[in-house]
């Protein structure tokens, strides 16, 4: 029996065709869906790795470090490792059980960490790309604390690029907890490096970092080059010390900063410092 056609004739004539080949020979249609996958597959390869010009993109990193102290500083980065790719700021929520305070003894100071806590709050910083063959460099200038990855699920980007899609976020976290002490003070040097380091973002980014950061101690050392004239040496003095006299709100220990003949002191509790040190301007 002859089957007529419309004026679309030719369409429909294939499409007659096609659905009789396609029962009489199952095959086909097996090899027709893996054809079909085949090609999608190939397609989002593809897309992954060219532009659209077919030029090969650049392969995207498999690790990241979220920092959220001295590391968001690019001059303190760019000391360690030269080569740096673009940051993204971000911020760590508090469901992820951690707060930023002042817990690691160095060498003669104390510097920031974090630390696990039932009154977590939330953690601002960076996250900045690191090859995995380069991870060994940032390992080793935090060689005293442990690197933990960070669940991308706890991360926020407040940029205006978003978070990567792939590759692992870490954090590296204080081996062993310590406040700051008479040997072992907060000094103003390390804190210029972070305030800065968030000031290049925004006044705002960096009132958030002091504002959600603790362990503030008495033991506050001002060891700037000329710390009674710090503007020869240190021309963003006035902005951090502003934001520093302001501060934290609560538990402001500011005016305990005290200049390098005063240290000795600390071991006197009768003898520390009761009214302000005097920004210097």
């Amino acid at each position: 029996m002859l089957t007529s056609y419309s004026s679309n004739a030719p369409n429909e004539f294939f499409m007659h065709l096609n659905s009789h080949l396609l029962i009489a020979n199952p095959s086909i249609v097996r090899k027709a869906i893996l054809l079909v996958l085949t090609l999608v597959l190939t397609t989002v390869l593809y897309a992954n790795d060219y532009n659209y010009w077919g030029e090969k993109n650049i392969h995207q990193p498999d690790n990241y470090i979220f920092g959220y102290g001295s590391l968001v500083n690019a001059e303190s980065r760019a000391a360690s490792f030269e080569s740096m790719t673009s940051v993204v700021a971000a911020r760590i929520s508090a469901d992820f059980g951690y707060k930023r305070v002042w817990n690691y003894q160095g060498p003669g100071f104390t510097a920031l960490g974090l630390e696990k806590t039932n009154n977590a709050m939330s953690i601002n910083g960076i996250i900045y790309s690191v090859k995995s063959e380069d991870m060994d460099v940032w390992d080793q200038r935090e060689r005293n604390y442990d690197r933990i990855e960070l669940p991308w699920e706890f991360v926020e980007s407040v940029d205006w690029m978003d978070l990567p899609k792939k590759g692992k976020l870490w954090v590296y976290v204080p081996k062993v907890n310590n406040t700051a002490s008479p040997s072992h003070p907060i000094i103003q040097s390390y804190v210029d490096i972070c305030v800065t380091g968030f000031l290049d973002y925004s006044k705002e980014f960096a009132i958030e970092f002091l504002e959600t950061t603790g362990n503030w101690s008495m033991y506050w050392l001002n060891d700037r080059l000329v710390a009674r004239r710090p503007w020869v040496h240190f021309k963003k003095h006035s902005r951090v010390d502003n934001l520093l006299d302001n501060h934290p709100k609560e538990n402001n220990l500011y005016h305990f900063r005290a200049f390098p003949s005063f240290p000795s002191e600390w071991h006197r509790t009768d003898s520390l410092p009761t009214s302000p040190t005097p920004p210097l301007s």
